[in-house]
């Protein structure tokens, strides 16, 4: 019986890559094909073709860009830094900063050393040292002569690319009702993208947002986010590009099939909106936050090129403007930036610094990536920028404020995972792994107690998740120093993450830090080698059966997080997959 017209199979690699990775059928229909516009794919409708470059061969010629044009700039920075030292830099130097030397590789760890004064007041700043070498004028917009070089040259061509713990200024912020987090429903008016979207949409993905945005690491103040709050105290409106991006991963986290249809109208929006305020130089460190939403709205969907993209963009405008160093007062950023002129100005800097920090980071330990930001080898490049405060009127002992413990707990993290991979064990290896020691110490003693299941919680999550992560940090990070040197103690701080694990109820897989999956295979390839290691010295069927449950607490656990971050599920499999060999080498 003869095929039916157009069945005849296509030629070997004419389907598209998506297609192909999924082993499903492609009509290779350009530039988009049937199955990827029906399942809403069109961003990863990629063809094999010997004329048209990828897109991910485009991301990575964009980085390579950007690599090139920053270190230009850091090596004229540094001249020009030489020059002004030769002349008496001592003399404009301030007595604040040169009471404390600059922070040692990496310069984020050094400041656990910082005594109570310094975390008390870490935002007491002088306009005059901004304006030793920032603009005097208090415009939003600033000249970006050289923020294309830094945030990438080609950046505004990116359209190609497709598509619970509340702070007490949130709590207490009379402009929104925190609490019970409404639903998307029918009964909310349906929107045309066409038109501006409906305040109850707003209100709505606004909420949800919030509610979520500990995972996201989004730790600023929020006033200025309720437009008769903003007015009132003449607050400078935030970007449309960070707007939409909230709006972005508010539709993600609602779940709800309506929103979902709009999460590639807001990412398109965001993107479009990122390009305007780079033409206009406007509102650059909204910008930066944007990036870093959009970079975690991709990372956890599984895309890691693009997501590394934006939090690579997001971390060099965030040196370019010096946000790495804002109480340094010494050199000037490569893209010029108006002083800060308020305090609340000066603490959203240090905010959104902080929270590219933590994506440039945690991200790189899940994907094997370089980092973006500098690690203190030269002084240019040293973080000087304090670690996160409260509000004056926040009654949190600084001590224990938690988007602080965060980035301190994420630095260490990222730092002990550096170290374990050391192939070398010379004095500077056991310099460095001492320094670590000393400060994981240092951290994990002054922590708040994670005490588990709060019964008084009357909503989800029931667990304090941010608590939760910052413990989960520190114990991984403890494996990482010690799963080659003592054994026992990293078996101990093994079993602490699994304890954690173990008090999580179904509500709470929702509320966790998205890269806890990526910590817990960190913990898990610990695990395995350590395993492996007891194998070849004849370990007992019984440990190795103890060993089993563990990982599969460890693989259970991803797969949980997997209904609300895919990324979750690939690491699982990855595990298991290691687990499988591992299991093979012991038949044999």
């Amino acid at each position: 019986m003869p095929k039916a017209q157009g069945s005849s199979p296509l030629a070997r690699g004419s389907a598209c890559r998506s297609c192909r990775n999924r082993k499903l059928k492609c009509d290779a229909s350009k530039p988009v094909c049937r199955q990827c516009n029906k399942m809403n794919r069109a961003g990863e409708c990629q063809y094999d073709d010997n004329t048209v470059k990828s897109r991910t061969q485009k991301l990575l010629e964009k980085l390579s860009q950007l690599e090139a044009r920053l270190r230009e700039l850091e090596s004229e920075n540094a001249n020009a830094q030489a020059s002004g030292s030769s002349q008496g830099a001592s003399s404009t130097s301030s007595p604040e900063s040169d009471a404390s030397p600059p922070p040692a590789f990496p310069s984020a760890i050094n400041a656990l050393d910082m005594d109570d004064a310094q975390l008390a007041a870490p935002y007491a700043f002088s306009q005059s040292q901004w304006a030793q070498s920032t603009p005097s004028s208090s415009s939003s917009s600033v000249d970006l002569a050289t923020a294309s070089a830094v945030h990438g040259a080609t950046m505004p061509d990116m359209t190609w690319l497709s598509s619970s713990h509340l702070s007490a200024e949130g709590a207490n912020n009379p402009g929104f009702a925190f609490g019970v987090i409404p639903q998307p429903s029918d009964a909310l008016p349906r929107w045309d993208p066409k038109t501006p979207l409906p305040q109850e949409h707003k209100s709505t993905l606004l909420k949800v947002f919030y509610s979520h945005r500990h995972q996201l690491w989004f730790d600023g103040d929020i006033t200025r986010f309720d437009e008769a709050l903003a007015q009132t105290m003449f607050l400078t409106p935030p970007h449309d590009c960070l707007l939409n991006a909230m709006y972005l991963l508010g539709c993600h986290f609602a779940r709800s099939p309506y929103y979902s249809e709009l999460e590639t109208i807001f990412f398109n929006k965001t993107l479009n909106h990122i390009t305007a305020a780079l033409d206009a130089s406007d509102r650059l460190v909204d910008v930066i936050e944007a990036s870093c939403l959009l970079a975690v709205y991709l990372y956890i969907n599984c895309r890691f090129l693009e997501g590394y993209c934006h939090a690579f963009s997001a971390a060099r405008l965030a040196v370019g403007l010096g946000l790495h160093q804002l109480i340094s007062g010494q050199s000037s950023p490569p893209i010029p930036i108006p002083p800060p002129q308020t305090e609340d100005e000066m603490r959203h800097r240090v905010s959104a610094f902080w929270q590219v920090f933590i994506v440039d980071r945690c991200w790189t330990i899940a994907n094997g990536l370089p980092l973006a930001l500098p690690d203190g080898d030269s002084n240019h490049a040293r973080i000087k920028t304090p670690w996160p405060a409260p509000m004056p009127h926040d009654p949190v002992d600084p001590g224990n404020y938690i988007p602080a413990l965060r980035a301190k707990s994420v630095a260490l993290l990222e730092r002990s995972g550096r170290i374990s991979s050391a192939t070398t064990r010379d004095e500077e290896y056991w310099t460095q792994h001492n320094s670590a020691e000393i400060a994981l110490k240092r951290l994990l003693a002054s922590l708040p107690m994670f005490v588990g299941f709060d019964p008084w919680r009357v909503q989800a999550p029931f667990v304090d998740v941010d608590l939760f992560s910052i413990h989960t940090f520190v114990h991984v990070a403890t494996i990482h120093l010690y799963k080659d040197i003592n054994q026992e103690e990293a078996l101990k701080a093994l079993r602490t993450v699994l304890s954690y694990i173990r008090q999580l109820t179904d509500p709470d897989w929702e509320y966790l830090d998205p890269t806890m999956s990526a910590v817990w295979t960190c913990a898990a390839r610990a695990y395995i080698g350590m395993v492996a290691q007891a194998m070849t010295m004849g370990a007992h069927a019984y440990s190795l059966a103890v060993a089993e449950q563990d990982l599969d607490v460890l693989c259970n656990a991803m797969h949980a997080m997997s209904a609300y971050f895919p990324i979750a599920g690939e690491h699982a499999k990855k595990i298991e997959q290691e687990r499988l060999s591992l299991r093979s080498a012991a038949i044999l």
